[in-house]
């Protein structure tokens, strides 16, 4: 039994016991003061509201929900900030990334797709993950692209490429060693680069011939790499469907 505001249990809940849950976890230590008709004036509901709430949190009754309250009051007001600040950094990461769209990069990158220049992907670590996207996306609409697995293989072909290639990179940072080595030889032989990264002048920016710029957020402070790309999908996916608009023009 828990009333922690995990996503699984906010989904089984109503409107109205949903309104009833925030309340109780933002004033936990009033709440376990009340009684369940002093709860349900307070918040606008009704006895049998907050019966079904306790139900489906696993609860036999208000009572029982009451002590799970007093057992861990320190948590769960934290928890519930927590999420609400994940809900919220989620909308702001794609908010702040589409207002940085620049819609003659987008038409410039989709005539490029359009064109029989070779493509190219490469990017390590989780942006890896949205330039698969792209790539498969692509290759499903008949765009023959290739995709690289190994920093070695890509600096290979990066060493083969001309001005007939576009390489597609990705780093939020900007600084990826292995991405800055490809990027500054397929440069060298002439090749098109456009480049997915944050808005600051990293080296990456400054060696790409088209900048698409994302926004992303770390709001755990660990040392690993978990910041979001829900924003490097986004712009992905403007170009995918800018791309398939024009196929449908020609």
């Amino acid at each position: 039994m828990s009333i922690s505001p995990t996503p699984e249990h906010l989904k089984l809940l109503s409107r109205s016991e949903y309104e009833v849950f925030e309340y109780i976890i933002k004033n936990n230590q009033v709440v376990v003061n009340m009684n369940i008709k002093q709860l349900a004036e307070e918040t606008f509901s009704s006895t049998a509201t907050i019966m079904r709430l306790c139900k489906k949190l696993g609860f036999k009754g208000y009572s029982e929900l009451k002590y799970e309250l007093k057992s861990n009051k320190s948590s769960y007001e934290t928890s519930i900030i927590d999420f609400s600040n994940i809900i919220e950094t989620t909308f702001k990461e794609i908010d702040n990334t589409l207002a940085l769209v620049n819609f003659n990069s987008i038409s410039d990158v989709t005539n490029l797709l359009l064109s029989n220049k070779r493509i190219h992907f490469f990017a390590k670590g989780i942006s890896k993950v949205g330039l698969s996207y792209f790539s498969k996306y692509l290759l499903t609409c008949g765009r023959v692209n290739i995709e690289y697995e190994d920093s070695h293989i890509a600096v290979l072909n990066a060493q083969q490429m001309s001005s007939e290639d576009i390489l597609f990179v990705a780093s939020v940072s900007g600084i990826t060693p292995q991405i800055l080595k490809v990027v500054q030889i397929a440069k060298a032989k002439g090749a098109t680069v456009i480049g997915f990264t944050s808005l600051n002048n990293n080296p990456l920016s400054q060696l790409c011939d088209v900048n698409l710029y994302v926004t992303s957020y770390q709001l755990f402070e660990i040392r690993y790499d978990i910041q979001s790309r829900l924003s490097l999908f986004c712009i992905i996916d403007l170009i995918i469907k800018n791309y398939l608009l024009e196929c449908s023009h020609h």
